[in-house]
């Protein structure tokens, strides 16, 4: 066996435990491998054994005490030797960062999400080059981009409305709930499906997995309040429809439960109608842009008018403090 014999001064011994210590928390195995060899030496261990101990060949060791030797504890980091140069020049990598961010619509496609052959295609188009499909999400990620799941976004938002209503509007509803003494109700409905729904799972490869289903369309539906204030929750589940009786059912039972000024949002164009019915002296309720879309516009009702801003804003027991937008 052959024994290095070198000797390993008290400050460059400091500065190989710091390294150490450091690549052990980054997670850098190469790095480990060859400070712990170097350390290994001068602790007078043969070449043999520490490079059976770390997995390597002893002419890599070798190497490793040569560069040590040579270029010092900065040496041991791992130099970029470079690679085959993108085929992309940075001015072509920045105009297809700002085709990516835009959006497949935005470049032609009749669709919201990109996939690998999408870019690739743009590449071929705008600037053309030919880009392996599997190489495409090594280049995005070296872009900056990642892949995640989009979310959706209602198409008729006006969002100079909204601003308007979050900034003037709803301080005023709100203020004049407070002075009232009234309750501030956020309202909504929802239909649960209650037939089988077809997901992932796990299946024997090549054998597709059968679900059972009843094939019954029908679905359990609930309204719902939440008042802003306290965070008290007002529902009802039907099986019927929703419709002007149910709706005005389910307010009645609200109002029956309460005793101040109520200020509730209208569901749906149906509903700005069945408010205006059936909100009385103690109530009242007016569209909100963000839930309504141009030509299910409403006028309003009741003679003492506010409005709850999104549904879905807090749950029960909890306290709500601002409002919810889409």
């Amino acid at each position: 066996m052959t024994r290095v014999s070198i000797r390993i001064s008290g400050e460059t011994r400091k500065q190989l435990d710091g390294m150490l210590a450091r690549a052990y928390r980054a997670g850098d195995l190469a790095l480990v491998k060859r400070v712990s060899a170097l350390l290994a030496i001068g602790r007078g261990e043969t070449v043999e054994t520490i490079a059976t101990s770390l997995g390597v060949g002893a002419s890599t060791v070798y190497g490793w005490l040569t560069t040590f030797l040579v270029d010092g504890v900065a040496g041991l980091h791992v130099q970029w030797r470079g690679g085959r140069p993108s085929k992309l020049t940075p001015p072509q990598q920045a105009r297809l960062k700002e085709v990516v961010t835009a959006g497949p619509q935005a470049a032609g496609f009749p669709t919201g999400c990109w996939n690998a052959l999408l870019i690739q295609t743009v590449i071929q188009r705008e600037f053309d080059c030919s880009y392996n499909v599997q190489y495409v999400a090594a280049l995005l990620h070296n872009l900056g981009f990642s892949f995640q799941k989009a979310r959706f976004v209602s198409d008729h938002l006006d969002e100079a409305r909204r601003q308007e209503w979050l900034l003037t509007t709803w301080p005023a509803w709100r203020q004049r709930a407070e002075a009232a003494r009234g309750l501030l109700l956020f309202g909504d409905e929802a239909s649960f499906a209650q037939w089988g729904s077809l997901g992932y799972t796990w299946a024997p490869i090549g054998k597709q997995p059968v679900v059972r289903t009843t094939g019954k369309r029908k679905a359990y539906k609930v309204f719902g309040l939440i008042e802003f204030f306290s965070g008290r929750l007002f529902f009802q589940g039907i099986e019927g429809k929703f419709n002007a009786t149910s709706y005005q059912t389910f307010l009645q039972q609200v109002l029956d439960q309460t005793t101040t000024n109520r200020h509730a949002p209208p569901v749906g164009r149906e509903n700005s109608i069945r408010l205006k019915r059936h909100a009385g002296r103690r109530g009242g309720a007016r569209p909100t842009p963000h839930v309504t879309s141009p030509r299910h516009r409403s006028p309003g009702c009741a003679r003492r008018e506010a409005a709850a801003p999104m549904p879905g804003c807090g749950a029960a027991g909890r306290r709500c403090s601002t409002p919810r937008t889409r």
